[in-house]
């Protein structure tokens, strides 16, 4: 058992603030009340959440169509037909850098593996 403040285990497993509270909010995940501080098992967290990566290792929509050349709207319309892997987070999509250079890479070989 890893009880850390609400803000701390946010921190430490890299989910957002939103997810956690909600969660929460939900029961998914209980909470320890000591004073005026809110404690959560950052395992706990984690199992119910999943482990998030840090937020700069992903490119919103924007910073993807400036990197590409795509249009703000080509990408999320990719996005919504399932084209792009991403991660929604309210109306804003989310794109793992990994992942879009990995997918963008593949691309690219079938493209020319055709030609």
């Amino acid at each position: 058992m890893n009880l850390q403040p609400v803000n701390r285990a946010r921190q430490l497993t890299g989910v957002t603030d939103y997810a956690l509270r909600k969660a929460i909010r939900e029961g998914k995940i209980q909470v320890l009340k000591w004073g005026n501080r809110q404690l959560v098992d950052v395992d706990v967290v984690c199992e119910v959440l999943g482990k998030r990566k840090s937020p700069d290792q992903y490119w919103s929509a924007k910073e993807l169509s400036e990197i590409t050349g795509l249009r703000t709207s080509t990408i999320r319309k990719m996005a919504q037909e399932g084209l792009l892997p991403h991660e929604k987070i309210g109306n804003a999509y989310y794109f793992d850098k990994e992942t879009i250079l990995t997918d963008i890479a593949q691309r690219m070989a079938q493209d020319s593996q055709k030609e």
